[in-house]
């Protein structure tokens, strides 16, 4: 006999029952707390404008499912009121989560009986709900999905929608492998552009769509790695701009032409294309698309060269911005400032410095403190043309670096209106700091509905999290 290994087997038993039973009585409690919050949230849903409300409302709809209250989340759907495609962008977000819980026919059921004259918002959320299906890896039940909208009443804009649904099917059936699958249904992609090709009502887009719906596959066939075929697709654009001729459509042509190639990593005949255009706004954005897809891939010298010589300053700034990020995220610091430095105009020199600033804090850098405090400075010396957004990130980036004092400062200083976002943020992150009391008075001390309702918003946002990691060590325990 070995007494001492049975008993310290029958003790860990033991504990690990307690701790168990302890967590999920824990679990329990939160949920029912938090289901409670977002119930007095949706009421608040009918005080606030009607711009804002569907956005509010989507939002907490998608807690109250992830917590499993299908009532409450139905509930907040009918607190929106107002148009029918409101109510059901809202639904749409209910739909989806059931369609991931594997309730993809209840979710259609919902859709179809919400949207009885909507039809574009019906075929958005069939989009979704395709989308879960594939993700769970339910190819089949997502092509059955996807074909409700072709069976379906035509609408403007149809052609995109199912082009859409087959490019997120066919991304993940590449990811996973099913390599056969996603050729099936990138040739029913094609299908989609071919017949808005030769149906289309306005002859003089007859080729402008196609090029850009070939466009959309020539990126995501790039995104996955499947380069071989989206060469192919490229053909296919190089041969409608070929027969365009000089036509009032082509420089519209030019540009998606230019767009596809960029996607593809073709940045010289990108170029090319670019130069080839009338001088104006579309010609460089080309330009603005080919710096931006440089940036992303890591060519920060070529994408500098181009972003300098961008005539519109809107591209010209944005594309700077961009670049300092990367720049920072390599650790080049100083040529991020410097970058950053380029930014003509001093509140646009605030937003670059606010948005490094926030990306730095979310990657916890040691640096995020200094730059936060530049961008305040920044801001401070733009004076009333700093943008609220600009605010609002430096706050949510004080915030991520601990200093809440400051953070609720400068959140005092910004209108209900231009400070939701911040609050919201920062509820958040006081509940992760344990100080859930703290979240709970800045949410109380919101006057308007629309703000108080995205503070409360993000307390239950983080007790969700939190409950969930308590499941997750839960279920790891069990094992």
């Amino acid at each position: 006999m070995r007494p001492r290994p049975q008993a310290r087997s029958l003790a860990l038993a033991i504990l690990i029952t307690v701790h168990c039973s302890f967590a999920r009585s824990q679990a329990t409690a939160g949920t029912e707390e938090v289901r409670s919050m977002l119930r007095v949230v949706s009421k608040l849903v009918p005080q606030i404008d009607n711009d804002q409300r569907p956005n509010i409302a989507y939002n907490i709809a998608g807690q109250q499912m992830r917590i499993g209250d299908l009532s409450g989340a139905l509930k907040t759907v009918q607190a929106v009121g107002g148009a029918e495609r409101d109510r059901v962008w809202v639904l749409t977000n209910v739909a989806s989560v059931l369609a991931w819980q594997g309730n993809a026919s209840q979710a259609i059921q919902m859709i179809q009986s919400a949207a009885k004259t909507d039809m574009q918002g019906r075929a958005q959320a069939y989009v979704s709900i395709a989308q879960e299906r594939a993700l769970k890896g339910d190819f089949d039940g997502a092509l059955r999905i996807v074909k409700l909208i072709e069976d379906g009443p035509a609408f403007p804009g149809e052609s995109n929608l199912l082009l859409d649904a087959l490019i997120r099917i066919q991304m993940k059936q590449w990811e996973t492998g099913d390599r056969a699958g996603a050729e099936t249904t990138l040739n029913k992609a094609l299908d989609v552009v071919q017949t808005e090709q030769a149906n289309s009502s306005t002859p003089e887009f007859a080729k402008v769509m196609p090029v850009q719906m070939y466009g959309a596959l020539v990126g995501a066939l790039a995104r996955e790695g499947n380069r071989a075929e989206a060469y192919t697709v490229l053909e296919r654009v190089y041969g409608l701009v070929a027969d365009a001729g000089e036509s009032p459509q082509k420089q519209d042509l030019l540009y998606a032409l230019a767009a596809a190639q960029a996607n593809l990593g073709e940045y010289q005949d990108a170029l090319d294309t670019a130069h080839s255009m009338e001088d104006g706004d579309k010609r460089d954005s080309a330009i603005f698309l080919t710096s931006l897809e440089r940036t992303q891939h890591g060519d920060l010298t070529g994408a500098l060269d181009l972003a300098l010589d961008l005539s519109v300053e809107f591209s010209r700034n944005t594309s700077l911005r961009e670049i300092a990020g990367a720049q920072a995220a390599s650790g080049n610091y100083v040529e991020a400032l410097a970058t950053i430095d380029r930014i003509e105009g001093a509140a646009d020199r605030a937003y670059g410095l606010s948005q490094l600033a926030l990306e730095e804090a979310q990657r916890k850098d040691p640096v995020a403190p200094l730059i936060t405090q530049l961008a305040w400075e920044a801001a401070l010396r733009a004076g009333t043309n700093t943008q609220p957004y600009v605010l609002g990130q430096i706050a949510v980036a004080r915030g991520m670096t601990g200093d809440f004092a400051g953070a609720l400062d400068i959140v005092g200083t910004m209108s209900d209106q231009d400070g939701w976002w911040a609050v919201e943020s920062l509820t958040q992150m006081l509940v992760h700091a344990d100080r859930k009391t703290d979240a709970i008075a800045l949410a109380e001390s919101q006057t308007a509905a629309y703000p108080k309702a995205c503070a409360y918003l993000g307390i239950a946002m983080q007790l969700i999290d939190e409950q969930k990691k308590v499941s997750e060590a839960i279920q790891k325990d069990r094992s």
